[in-house]
């Protein structure tokens, strides 16, 4: 079953994008048929409605450097993989083998790590960085003399996440009005999809949506723990320093660039 439709803790454009990520997903499914399709399609509607209402969010002085961020994050990537290519040519056997099992291990985590959307990519990579730290792969990457990329990588990634993190809906003030009429159609749109979900697996069996189920519950889990880490990090924050100001809740939203990019 669906456990939770609840993003109302994320931030517009967070909220956007899993939205968005909600939709592709459902699109690419072949199975999506009546009565499921008339509401996925209403849901695209309301979908839309709410990319058009966040136009003046996405147009944040923000959205340049956020970009500047992923921009350096997937140079980075490609550079240590590329690395790791041209050892699949070396002379020696150890080099060789090493390689091989860094890329498999890369290839685990999907094909094109940079053309994920945002969230996805920024899990990826932290998972790759933890499976990197594993004695095996650890050996293998002192092998390659490749530590500095990986250092590289970490440092990369944290920093966009952080960007993504502080963010606050400050910028979108100006048009805050509809934004948030087209945000609350947007959830009843997908309430009212899930809630079909739910029935029908309960009607028909739970075997022909658990694809259906399990995506979506990983996307909505995926969304609450970002919520939980700002919460953590905001906490953190106060505790050190209980009368400095909250500087980010004066920060305008930092926008996910053109999401048409990394939806799909």
């Amino acid at each position: 079953m669906i456990e939770s439709t609840n993003l109302k803790m994320l931030r517009n454009l967070e909220a956007f994008q899993v939205f968005s990520d909600i939709l592709a997903f459902l699109q690419e499914e072949e199975s999506v048929e009546e009565p499921l399709k008339g509401l996925c399609d209403t849901f695209a509607a309301r979908l839309s409605d709410y990319d058009t209402a966040l136009v003046p969010e996405r147009r944040s002085r923000y959205t340049a450097e956020l970009a500047r961020l992923d921009s350096q994050r997937d140079y980075v990537f490609r550079s240590f993989t590329t690395q790791l290519k041209l050892y699949q040519t070396s002379f020696d056997a150890a080099q060789v083998k090493a390689a091989e099992a860094l890329l498999a291990l890369i290839d685990k985590y999907g094909r094109n790590i940079p053309a994920m959307p945002y969230r996805q990519e920024t899990g990826a990579i932290k998972n790759l960085l933890q499976d990197l730290e594993l004695e095996a792969n650890a050996a293998h990457i002192q092998t390659l003399f490749a530590a500095h990329w990986v250092s590289a990588l970490r440092t990369a990634n944290d920093q966009f996440e952080q960007m993504m993190l502080t963010r606050s809906d400050a910028a979108s003030e100006a048009a805050a009005g509809g934004a948030k009429a087209a945000r609350e159609a947007v959830q009843a749109a997908f309430e009212k999809l899930c809630g079909m979900i739910n029935a029908l697996a309960i009607v028909n069996g739970d075997a022909a949506y658990k694809h259906t189920i399990d995506r979506i519950n990983q996307l909505v889990t995926e969304s609450h723990n970002v919520v939980a880490r700002r919460s953590s990090r905001k906490k953190s924050d106060e505790t050190s320093d209980p009368d400095s100001p909250d500087s980010s809740a004066d920060a305008p939203d930092i926008p996910t660039p053109s999401p048409r990019r990394r939806v799909g």
